[in-house]
């Protein structure tokens, strides 16, 4: 389940879930709301509908490279007619899964804790007769990194993205990590030029874990590409300049 998540009608709580079987399976639910927080007591409410039988559940497959894990999910949207692959990535840390959607295109409008591009994931504890799977459970197929105690994963949350700005302008982004976390920025013109503008670049976070970066855009108009970083965990941003 996520780590983060929003409220829903009344006194309920909504979540982002995966599920990942040992044979290669993955189940996903974008915006699930349950009455209360979820937690390991409310696993056998989850498990009535959120298993393999239910063929209306997004699915697809997921593959594990030491403590990578990349997700596949297919789901198909009635309204439009349209089917969608989606894409994810991240990393494994013992009990704590963070994923990212490479591909932010999707990621408009006002952001919030759940359409975030970087989200933090926590297992719930199955019974013993659920081991089959392990994406709500205790035990995962274990990555090489999962039993070394120093193994640390940290996600971040965009507090300030502009999708447009003004020629000859500056651009202002920044994002919460934990405390201590190295950050990075590397912004691309829509000319191609690459590199590190004035105000980006690799920064500390504050007392707050939060990175901020400043940095004068120039006057050639077009589409730029933001690239922030925490760690291995990349996410790129497309800035339109006018």
């Amino acid at each position: 389940m996520s780590l983060v998540s929003v409220e829903g009608s009344k006194d309920s709580r909504c979540y982002k879930l995966y599920r990942f079987y040992q044979d290669g399976l993955a189940l996903y639910a974008d915006f699930t709301c349950f009455e209360g927080d979820l937690s390991t007591d409310t696993w056998s409410d989850v498990d009535r509908w959120f298993n393999r039988n239910d063929q209306t559940i997004a699915r697809g497959d997921y593959s594990l490279s030491g403590s990578k894990i990349f997700v596949r999910i297919v789901s198909y949207q009635s309204i439009y007619e349209t089917i969608d692959l989606r894409i994810f990535q991240g990393e494994i840390c013992g009990t704590e899964v963070v994923l990212q959607e490479p591909d932010a295109t999707g990621y408009t409008g006002i952001p919030s804790d759940l359409t975030q591009p970087v989200l933090e994931f926590a297992q719930l504890e199955l019974p013993v007769q659920s081991q089959e799977s392990f994406g709500l459970h205790s035990q995962p197929p274990t990555p090489e990194k999962s039993d070394k105690i120093d193994c640390h994963v940290a996600g971040f949350k965009i507090l300030k993205r502009p999708t447009i700005v003004i020629a000859g302008g500056r651009a202002e982004y920044q994002i919460q990590t934990d405390p201590g976390e190295i950050c990075s920025l590397r912004y691309i013109a829509p000319g191609g030029d690459s590199g590190l503008a004035p105000g980006s670049g690799t920064i500390l976070t504050n007392s707050q874990g939060v990175c901020n970066w400043v940095w004068e855009l120039g006057d050639l108009p077009g589409e730029a590409v933001v690239t922030v970083g925490i760690d291995e965990i990349l996410q790129n941003f497309s800035l339109e300049i006018r």
